[in-house]
């Protein structure tokens, strides 16, 4: 797996104070800008949120981190039921498709039912008994947020999950797909088992420069030699509809991309997308056109854009507080403090004001509204 292209870290002070150049600075005039579903989900949730993902976080294991940065360097590795019920089925979407690439038998029912109770086993009871090693080793021991912040899933709840897990393992089973998926060359099957980058390159009159986008679609096929490619895309849940619908059709057009950056689809050609459900094991084929790509690609441009102007804005706040602190004659201990608050308050990492949006993040602990009874009290559905 390729490494991150942040460089060696460094502490949020020294960076503003003599900042060097770097994949999102360096070139004219943005450099080389990131972008992944991730972070875009997270921009467009909450800016703060953002703040205490990219920023805060980083760094947090240093010795002369700030107390929130460890805070948000923990809290970045949280996981939720829902998020290890979703990984845990498209790794056994994997299994399949690597078992029918290398010519094996598929993994029965029983041995995916077994490999995934354990996997929710293994995270629910590292997530009770191990939060002092968690503490210790964040990216090591998963801790789930529901156990964190004290919102444990009722036994309804637990039970309508359990049931989400095996339906969704029935139909993943069962789905034709895997039939179709057999018949082919193996050369003809991409299975894409980590997270990838590639440099979406900037069009003429661009902005932003080059984007560094990390993206890993489940699966992609080619029915034949020279026949059409299908992105596939497994969803945990049931079939989504309205704005849900429009987000996932999206997502598969930005994997789109990446083929035809990565010349497996020529400028011009079309593919086809397909979102399965797992829910109930429904396929929803579609067509990704040309000008679908080309949207997919201005959206990431524009996002990746936008979260660079973020920092900048924080980059302004931040050396203006130093030159204020300093011209007050602020100890020079005091300042990693003053400049973390100013990025954090700059206008471009503002907090959402829909509250409901605060009860599934991770970084309720170090952020300002952690205290409101109203948030805090918000219950996570884990069937939802």
């Amino acid at each position: 797996m390729p490494s991150m292209p942040f460089g060696a870290p460094r502490s949020m002070l020294s960076s503003i104070l003599s900042p060097t150049p770097s994949s999102a600075t360096a070139g004219a005039p943005f450099g080389v800008l990131e972008w992944s579903h991730s972070r875009q989900y997270l921009y467009e949730t909450c800016n703060r949120a953002l703040y205490y993902s990219t920023e805060l976080a980083r760094g947090g294991w240093r010795r002369d981190a700030t107390d929130d940065a460890r805070a948000a360097y923990r809290l970045k590795s949280l996981t939720s039921l829902p998020l290890v019920v979703g990984t845990a089925l498209h790794a056994r979407a994997a299994e399949l498709a690597k078992a029918i690439r290398a010519s094996d038998p598929l993994p029965t029912l029983v041995a995916m039912r077994e490999r995934t109770r354990h996997t929710l086993n293994h995270v629910w009871s590292s997530s009770q008994r191990r939060r002092a090693e968690w503490t210790l080793q964040p990216k090591q021991v998963p801790m789930l947020r529901e156990h964190y912040y004290g919102l444990v899933p009722s036994a309804d709840q637990l039970a309508r999950t359990k049931d989400r897990v095996e339906r969704a393992l029935i139909s993943l089973n069962g789905l034709a797909l895997w039939g179709e998926i057999g018949a082919l060359d193996p050369d003809n099957i991409a299975l894409i088992d980590k997270l990838e980058s590639y440099l979406l390159p900037p069009r003429d009159g661009d902005v932003g420069g080059s984007v560094r986008v990390w993206a890993a679609p489940d699966l992609v096929v080619r029915y034949g030699d020279g026949g059409q490619i299908v992105v596939i895309d497994f969803k945990s849940g049931p079939v989504a509809s309205g704005s849900a619908l429009k987000r996932h059709i999206a997502q598969v057009a930005s994997y789109a991309v990446q083929l035809r950056v990565t010349g497996v689809l020529a400028e011009g050609e079309e593919c086809r997308g397909l979102l399965v459900y797992l829910h109930d094991g429904t396929e929803l084929p579609f067509t990704v056109t040309s000008d679908d790509i080309d949207a997919a690609a201005a959206r990431i441009r524009e996002g990746a854009l936008a979260m660079s102007l973020a920092r900048t804005m924080a980059d302004h706040a931040a050396m203006d507080a130093v030159n204020e602190a300093r011209a007050a004659d602020t100890p020079e201990a005091d300042l990693p403090v003053i400049v973390e608050r100013a990025r954090r308050e700059s206008p471009g990492y503002a907090m959402t004001p829909d509250r409901t949006k605060c009860r599934d993040c991770p970084f309720r602990e170090v952020c300002e509204r952690h205290q409101d009874p109203a948030v805090g009290s918000v219950p996570i559905d884990v069937a939802a």
